[in-house]
């Protein structure tokens, strides 16, 4: 795979304020990259390096194999930045603000109605811009981001303050852009979206403490899966002590087995047999992994 995104020691001060500390990867070419941290992390920080609006302190940024500065408006052209607050014209309606989007960048204006469809604003294509709600100024500001069609995309919290419906919204149309070999590189403090990445970075006072795709963060965080077991007709307290003997890490509930491990499924063959070497007859194995919520405060808080 093609790296269109090179991070190398990146560092940002403010006076002696460190907000971001020896940032380092690559993104590859058609995949959805989340950054994601609590406050005050370094994300939007990071985010407006990577995109060439700020000046690293110290370390290099290259998009498509250029160094950022040296590629002028060939490279940037291919970019495409939303921040927290877009910068909108209160006077435009929402149409003329992606109209005058669009313009500016060279970008064919008969993709604005595709645009304002995706986000949900082609109903709304009329209002102007300073009677708009804080959830579709949001997204005029990302049809005005995304009509150029960009190859890379940069989004600060793209979808804050919307409701479940529009995220899914706005989540399916980054998915269809990814599956045209787009890339994106999305902040957000939506635990739940992380899930929606091909790969998710998180941040801890401007410090990358986990990189992994999402099905793996359990693991960089060192917590274990749980196997719930029942067995039929017998005595719980008897096969979870053959369990211990055979070297398995048990607990008892009520009416089930509990047993930790790293790679619940992995671990459900060898223990199913020797439950049944051990005489006892399974009913049922339930697999319990870590919620991305666990997950997330685990890595931030044991960094």
């Amino acid at each position: 795979m093609t790296a269109v995104l090179s991070a190398t020691s990146l560092w940002r001060s403010f006076g002696s304020h460190v907000a971001v500390a020896g940032m380092s990867f690559d993104v590859e070419q058609g995949s959805i990259v989340g950054l994601i941290g609590p406050s005050g992390s370094g994300k939007t920080t990071a985010l407006r390096m990577l995109c060439g609006i700020d000046v690293p302190t110290s370390g290099q940024v290259s998009l498509f194999g250029t160094p950022l500065g040296w590629g002028g408006n060939d490279v940037r052209r291919h970019l495409g930045y939303l921040a927290q607050d877009p910068a909108l014209i209160e006077e435009f309606t929402i149409e003329e603000q992606v109209r005058f989007a669009a313009r500016l960048r060279g970008a064919d204006t008969a993709n604005v109605a595709f645009v304002l469809a995706r986000v949900g604003l082609l109903d709304h294509a009329d209002t102007k811009i300073g009677d708009a709600s804080g959830g579709m100024k949001r997204r005029a500001g990302l049809a005005a981001t995304l009509v150029s069609d960009p190859e890379l995309v940069f989004c600060d919290e793209p979808t804050a303050g919307l409701d479940p419906i529009l995220r899914d919204r706005i989540w399916k149309w980054f998915r269809a852009r990814r599956a045209q070999n787009k890339t994106l590189i999305v902040t957000t403090q939506h635990i739940a979206e992380a899930a929606r990445c091909d790969r998710v970075l998180i941040l801890r006072e401007g410090v990358i403490i986990a990189d992994a795709v999402p099905s793996a963060l359990a693991s960089e965080a060192a917590l274990e899966q749980k196997l719930i077991i029942e067995i039929i007709d017998t005595d719980l307290a008897r096969a979870a002590t053959e369990l211990v003997g055979e070297g398995f890490d048990v607990d008892l509930d009520d009416d089930s087995l509990i047993i930790a491990t790293e790679d619940a499924a992995a671990a459900t063959p060898s223990v199913t047999e020797c439950l049944s070497g051990l005489g006892y007859q399974v009913e049922s194995v339930d697999v319990v992994v870590p919620g991305l919520d666990e997950v997330f405060r685990a890595l931030v808080e044991n960094a």
